[in-house]
């Protein structure tokens, strides 16, 4: 299955964001937030890149994995917020790379 990079930059350049805002102090729900809205979108760029980059896939996968929201894994702040950047980071230059055409 493949999605559109229409679709997928756009819900990647929200997942990095969040992730990224998600180093402040905020209260709990934006932690919930940015587990869903980082979990669709990490499934969303596994679907997508199946077949193509299959290492980008298994990595999505477990970012997907990492931030589920149903069953949550319990890190310590600190490895949170290192895990926050490093997601956010790779969620916006995903999306970078979808928006000029490089990683299709």
């Amino acid at each position: 299955m493949s999605l559109s990079p229409s679709f997928l930059a756009p819900a990647l350049s929200t997942a990095g964001v969040i992730c990224l805002v998600a180093v402040l102090p905020m209260p709990y729900g934006w932690y919930m937030l940015t587990r869903w809205v980082v979990c669709a979108a990490s499934i969303a760029a596994a679907l997508h890149w199946y077949g193509r980059s299959d290492k980008i896939a298994v990595a999505a996968m477990v970012i997907a994995l990492l931030f589920n929201p149903i069953r949550p894994i319990a890190l310590g702040r600190p490895l949170w917020m290192l895990v926050d950047v490093l997601v956010g980071a790779v969620a916006l230059w995903l999306s970078w790379s979808l928006r000029k055409g490089t990683s299709r």
